[in-house]
């Protein structure tokens, strides 16, 4: 799975409980509900970098890099689902 496609999969999940203004306009609401989703995949990411960061990257192996490297990358595309 590429960072892009993890991206929009967490922010699909998250869908579902995000919130925004039901007396708002249909177009106006479905961005808030993105916006509002794409907040609780950042959250939940950097949460997975948090216990990433606890450890000094020179002790983690190079899978491990690797999959700091992708989180940090899936961040960065969570931003740009639309």
């Amino acid at each position: 799975m590429t960072a892009k496609e993890k991206a929009t999969e967490l922010v699909e999940k998250f869908k579902p409980f995000a919130h925004a203004d039901l007396t708002l306009s249909i177009e106006i609401y479905k961005l808030a509900e993105l916006d509002s989703a794409k907040d609780c995949a950042k959250i939940a990411v950097n949460e997975i970098l948090k216990i990433v960061d606890a450890y000094p990257h020179w002790q983690l192996s190079t899978e491990e890099l690797e999959d700091v490297k992708f989180w940090r990358e899936v961040l960065v595309e969570i931003e740009n689902v639309a």
